[in-house]
């Protein structure tokens, strides 16, 4: 887990950073190991606490990583969001109980890598917009058959973790988050956005609007969205382009 020095640097510019950082660390390895054509993955969780920075900076970083593994899924693996996890009292960094779950999680995820099995997490692959309702479609992790909003670790955040902006054009509202079919939400608004550059975030936005938040599952930026695969994956922060 990395990027807590970087948050709110463009997603764009972290994700050249993390594939630059693969390439050196195999390169690195290679060169001194038997096998030297061997390639090295770059494994780590979201960095989830940019709430709690003062400023408040956006996930940026998070979403970077996401990318990066989208992009390059045989060299860098997304392990998931952080903001499950408790943390200590400076409400960034996570409790020693967190971090051994964060490792537990890291294993499965490595453990799918070695195995050639999809090693991407649960995340948002497209948001359609029809009117007044965008659908959502995930990617749901191996291990998993279908979506489900649970609050067993993630107390809800208001809309289950998601929000909308768009630039220019009227104000909806959110009225109405729902599970379609296994992969696919549906989120209701009360009139049918008209702006442009739509964007939806999941787990993005901070509850504290600009006064920093205690990263965590009751208290930052978060979302409700997870799965049924072994370990509850939860779904990643993300900034999603609407359709």
């Amino acid at each position: 887990m990395q990027g807590e020095q970087d948050a709110g640097i463009a997603s764009a510019t972290y994700t050249a950073f993390l594939v630059q950082q693969q390439s050196d660390f195999q390169t690195a390895i290679n060169n001194i190991a038997d096998d030297a054509a061997a390639t090295r993955p770059l494994i780590g969780c979201q960095v989830s606490n940019s709430c709690n920075n003062n400023p408040v900076k956006d996930p940026t970083v998070a979403q970077a990583l996401l990318q990066a593994a989208i992009d390059n899924p045989l060299k860098i693996v997304c392990c998931g969001p952080t903001y499950l996890y408790p943390t200590v009292s400076d409400g960034t960094h996570l409790t020693a109980a967190g971090n051994v779950s964060r490792g537990v999680v890291e294993a499965r995820f490595l453990q799918r890598f070695l195995q050639n099995q999809d090693a991407l997490p649960l995340y948002c692959k497209t948001a359609v917009q029809s009117s007044t309702r965008i659908t959502l479609t995930f990617h749901l992790p191996v291990d998993a058959t279908l979506l489900q909003f649970s609050t067993a670790v993630c107390t809800d955040p208001g809309n289950r973790g998601i929000n909308f902006y768009q630039t220019g054009g009227n104000s909806p509202t959110i009225t109405n988050v729902t599970i379609n079919t296994p992969n696919q939400i549906f989120v209701d608004f009360d009139i049918a956005p008209n702006g442009t550059a739509k964007l939806i975030g999941i787990g993005w936005f901070n509850p504290g609007g600009s006064t920093p938040t205690p990263a965590g599952p009751t208290t930052g930026s978060r979302t409700t969205i997870s799965c049924d695969a072994l370990g509850g994956d939860h779904a990643c922060q993300q900034l999603i382009s609407v359709t």
